[in-house]
């Protein structure tokens, strides 16, 4: 590992470093480390060796990787139409320039900006199946620039969820932690703005408003280590929509203070208060709060407990955040407790769980679940659960049940498998009636070189509504990477979805990858997507050749 490409003091001499080595080796189910960690230490890198050396004078701190992209997309907008291809009007969609700037302001603390991203080389989303879904679906953050130091940024609610930047102009990020200090500073224009998630409207915040709009966007969190092992955080967050020319048309304005306690042994206390304000330019503003308070003796070793309640009011927003759902009361809690053994069944672990909440409006959901957990050898695992609920949506209610299992397990090094399968009767949210849900599902992993990796997810899904016909969908997805070199490699990525009622559809993508060290590295691409239905053909199709160059002056 090169010095240049680690941040550390300027000061000349000898120098103390903390030093934790860990290793993970599947195929045995262990973990080993240097020096030895304690299982459930509540600080990590205090259990870190020191490691004394006299580095190298260090450079300016400052990074620069510019990037260009060449970008073509066509698109049919009918199955007898020809596809239509982007060309280069305007030019800066097809040649699209982009720079990337890190700046470290002191060993542990950095600024990181972008300006005109392109994130076209990263691997797009899985298409979600859920024949019962209520809100808006939630993916997983893949982007580059908003992954690194997004754990400064994470407290209780989520407060920040970045997918709600869907297509920064620019971007700005200061992160880091100094002494008991950590701070998170996000700051995006996003030239394509998100609709609110929350499943009522927002003013200022629906598709309509945000039509041929920017969105700016502000997160900010600071936290201070207190009470030993706990903290102490406040969090900001400002979402503006801004006409082209820049004129407010809404706003959103996020506080929240949090306190982390340890009370003594294993116990621990988390409270946090959330005000927010939204307002629609021209409308009266709309004030709301968040309340928690929760109360935890840690899992492990022994008996664990935790025990959550919480209040939201309806007017309650958080535009930066993925959050469906407001004017809420609920709680909940669990109690499980550890057995290890000496043997091949090593762990068990038996737990009960209640939770429920009552919405403003009437609307409720209880549920009481009971299962185990059984890890055998290490690197076997299952988990059975039992539940009972009961739902009302307006004037619907519905009692149901459900059973739920998990296995997770390897064969050696080389094979790692995941299947569930779920099985129970709830509410149908569409239609508000009692149905039958059925599930099954397989997530693999195999390594059969240390070249090769394959991933591969199969999912089939049925719901049956009282009088109603049923329902059925279905997707299969594999992932394949292959390192040629230590430089060079491969990613294909085929996915198969369809579901009742709508169209079976296939996409496919193939990404070559020269990267002869991070920052530097050349990249050519394919994504196509198709409908199957009533015949093959391409939907849309794009091309793309991406170079960046990382300097270090």
């Amino acid at each position: 590992m090169p010095f240049r490409s680690l941040k550390y003091p300027s000061t000349q001499g000898a120098q103390e470093w903390g030093l934790l080595l860990t290793r993970r080796v599947p195929g045995e189910g262990a973990k080993y480390s240097h020096p030895p960690q304690e299982r459930d230490h509540p600080q990590l890198f205090d259990q870190a060796t020191t490691l004394v050396l006299t580095p190298p004078k260090r450079g300016s701190g400052l990074e620069l990787m510019p990037t260009l992209t060449a970008i073509q997309t066509g698109e049919r907008e009918a199955r007898d139409e020809p596809m239509s291809w982007t060309g280069f009007d305007p030019w800066h969609q097809a040649i699209r320039p982009s720079l990337d700037l890190r700046f470290g302001i002191t060993p542990n603390v950095g600024v990181a900006a972008t300006v005109y991203p392109d994130f076209s080389q990263v691997e797009h989303d899985e298409i979600p199946v859920d024949l019962n879904q209520r809100f808006d679906y939630w993916f997983e953050e893949r982007r580059p620039f908003f992954l690194e130091g997004a754990e400064l940024f994470q407290e209780r609610h989520e407060l920040l969820y970045s997918r709600s930047i869907r297509e920064p102009l620019y971007g700005l990020k200061v992160t880091g932690k100094e002494g008991p200090v950590s701070l998170g500073v996000l700051h995006a224009l996003d030239q394509r703005p998100r609709p609110s998630f929350h499943e009522n409207p927002t003013p200022g915040f629906d598709e309509e408003d945000l039509e041929d709009h920017l969105a700016s966007n502000v997160v900010a969190r600071a936290a201070l280590e207190a009470f030993d092992s706990g903290h102490v955080g406040l969090l900001v967050a400002d979402k503006r929509i801004l006409t082209k020319g820049l004129v407010q048309t809404a706003s959103n304005d996020v506080a929240s203070f949090e306190v982390y306690a340890p009370l003594g042994g294993r116990w621990t206390l988390a409270a946090e208060s959330t005000q927010s304000w939204t307002q629609k330019e021209g409308e009266q503003g709309r004030w709301g709060q968040g309340n928690s308070l929760g109360i935890q003796r840690a899992p492990g070793v022994g008996t664990g407990f935790g025990f959550e309640i919480a209040d939201i009011t309806t007017d309650a927003r958080s535009e930066t955040a993925y959050l469906t759902q407001t004017g809420i009361t609920g709680g909940g809690g669990w109690v499980n407790h550890f057995f290890h053994f000496d043997g091949v069944m090593d762990t068990v672990v038996p737990w009960v769980a209640v939770d429920g909440l009552v919405e403003r409006n009437g609307d409720y959901v209880g549920v009481t679940q009971v299962g185990t957990y059984l890890q055998f050898a290490g690197v076997y695992g299952i988990e059975v659960e039992v539940g009972h609920a009961f739902n009302g949506e307006e004037e619907a209610a519905t009692r149901g049940w459900f059973v739920d299992v998990d296995h997770h397990g390897q064969l050696g090094s080389a094979f790692v498998w995941s299947p569930e399968i779920y099985w129970g009767r709830e509410l149908d949210y569409e239609r508000l009636v009692p149905a039958d849900h059925f599930a099954v599902g397989l997530e693999t992993s195999v390594l059969p070189t240390r070249h090769l990796r394959i991933d591969g997810i199969g999912e089939y899904e049925s719901l049956a509504p009282e009088s109603e016909d049923t329902e059925r969908a279905a997707r299969a997805r594999i992932r394949l990477n292959y390192q040629f070199t230590r430089a060079i490699g491969l990613r294909a990525i085929g996915e198969i979805a369809g579901s009742t009622g709508a169209d079976t559809v296939a996409v496919s993508s193939l990404l070559f990858t020269w990267l002869p060290h991070p920052g530097t590295a050349a990249w050519i691409g394919y994504v196509e997507t198709t409908s199957l239905q009533p015949s093959s053909q391409a939907l849309n199709r794009t091309v793309f050749a991406k170079v960046s160059i990382l300097g270090r002056p």
